[in-house]
């Protein structure tokens, strides 16, 4: 057998495996490009309330209907991301939810109060309660999504709040 001479019998084995591989990796990339998060807008500017341990009550506590409230810190890259689907949020819903945004580095006394460690958090209150929370990244179109069910599901035409007992009666009921 001549040495310069190709082997014909381990190139038919060794091109399968190869395009056997490429088929995995395309297929793994096709269902990453899926399965990823959806990209942040474009920026713009939203109509946010800053909001701090000081005017916390005043803004969201006392507020009569839905208010959203973005808790981050600009050293948290899934926080840099959420900035403009919450500027977003707060042009696109305008007439039916408040949105604000307070910064936990600067205000931590509130994040403390509400048992929140890992950034970002979203909180939706109705009429001062907490009715929905939202953790991590989410692209607007989800967002807008979730935070329409929430929403629905919290407004006081909807089947779901009237028949929801209100936060008082949750803290009797664990006492039965």
């Amino acid at each position: 057998m001549n040495a310069n001479a190709p082997r014909n019998s381990a190139q038919p084995g060794m091109r399968q495996l190869l395009l056997g591989l490429l088929a995995v990796a395309v297929a793994l990339s096709v269902v990453g490009w899926l399965t990823q998060p959806e990209s942040p807008p474009p920026p713009i500017e939203g109509i946010e309330v800053t909001l701090t341990d000081v005017n916390f009550r005043e803004e969201v506590l006392d507020h009569h209907g839905f208010v959203l409230v973005d808790f981050w810190f600009e050293a948290c890259p899934p926080c840099r991301r959420m900035k403009p689907v919450v500027a977003h949020l707060s042009v696109n819903y305008r007439d039916r939810v408040k949105v604000g945004k307070m910064d936990v580095d600067e205000h931590a006394q509130v994040p403390t109060q509400f048992g929140l460690s890992a950034f970002p958090v979203l909180l939706l209150f109705r009429d001062g309660e907490v009715v929905a929370r939202w953790d991590g990244y989410a692209g607007l179109t989800q967002m807008s999504d979730w935070l329409d069910e929430q929403i629905d599901a919290n407004s006081p035409n909807s089947t779901a709040w009237s028949t929801r007992p209100s936060h008082r009666e949750w803290a009797v009921a664990g006492t039965d």
